[in-house]
């Protein structure tokens, strides 16, 4: 996965054949020499997200199926992978949308959508279950502070929508209908 924080900068997470994690930047120039190990064993493709200049937040699952984070201030990668608990049978799907906010989607062991969400000073307490029954990872969307539309596909391989409209979650899953094979895309 790859991500941009401003003009002219890339920032690329995989996992390796170790099952760690590695990182390699562009900086409007030239790509840093080799891969920069980050370190942890997964079984997921990394997420990144960036909700500022010079700041990185990524995310995977670890061989416990529990979701993890690490992140970038600026200067320095935090230096362990910060558990954030669940169990989970997709990669993770993360949005900002904005400064100091992150929120943090999974498909949980029962095919239900997770969330939790970081506010600039602490992690929700716990995950907290959205419902639904997915085949699907999912995939979600900010177009503005405080709004979230996230995706997923159905047990019947139709795609369903779930936004957060400011105050709440909108209190059903809303079928757009379709037959699909693949998780969704959403910008």
């Amino acid at each position: 996965f790859a991500v941009a924080w401003g003009a002219n900068r890339l920032d690329i997470e995989r996992l390796g054949t170790d099952a760690g994690m590695y990182h390699k930047a562009w900086n409007g120039t030239a790509w840093q020499t080799g891969w920069e190990k980050l370190g942890g064993v997964f079984t997921s493709p990394p997420v990144v997200v960036s909700w500022g200049a010079n700041r990185l937040d990524i995310f995977g699952l670890g061989a416990d199926n529990a979701m993890y984070h690490k992140a970038w201030d600026g200067n320095a990668w935090q230096a362990n992978w910060e558990p954030l608990g669940g169990f989970f049978t997709s990669p993770p799907a993360v949005v900002a949308w904005g400064p100091n906010r992150l929120d943090v989607f999974g498909l949980g062991g029962d095919r239900a959508m997770y969330h939790k969400a970081w506010d600039g000073n602490a992690w929700q307490a716990n995950w907290e279950k959205l419902g639904g029954a997915f085949s699907s990872p999912p995939a979600v969307v900010s177009w503005g502070p405080n709004r979230l539309d996230m995706f997923g596909l159905g047990l019947d391989n139709a795609m369903y929508h779930k936004a957060w409209v400011g105050n709440g979650w909108q209190p059903n899953w809303e079928t757009l209908g379709g037959a699909f094979t693949s998780p969704p895309a959403v910008v």
